[in-house]
């Protein structure tokens, strides 16, 4: 029993961590929104554990244990996936020929003649 609430309690304090970092990113998007930005954010977090809970009810009751856990296993596969791809595709937008060759964007070669 004491590894169960030790357990509970490591579960919460990741996700109290979860919520603070991801209020941290979204809250400077308009600081001047921010009940709203925090509203959309806690209903989309529900709606996400509702749709969740849902779908692991119905993966146990067709598959068991196996089910679940290929479910939970879904959602953070695809959640990599998209960040990777979105990575990639940020990657592409700066053309090589504007940074300086040693592929960093931020160093991006000035222009000489007539045209800069």
């Amino acid at each position: 029993m004491p590894a169960l609430a030790v357990g509970v309690a490591l579960l919460d304090l990741g996700i109290q961590g979860t919520h603070i970092s991801n209020q941290s990113l979204i809250q400077p998007l308009r600081p001047d929104a921010r009940s709203r930005l925090n509203t959309a954010y806690m209903t989309s977090y529900f709606l996400a554990g509702a749709l969740c809970s849902a779908l692991s009810t119905a993966a146990y009751l067709t598959g068991g244990w196996l089910a679940v856990c290929v479910l939970g296993a879904v959602f953070p596969t695809a959640g990599f996936a998209l960040f990777a791809g979105e990575h990639l595709m940020q990657h592409r937008r700066t053309p090589a020929a504007e940074t300086r060759g040693d592929g960093d964007p931020t160093k991006v070669r000035r222009q000489s003649g007539p045209d800069a």
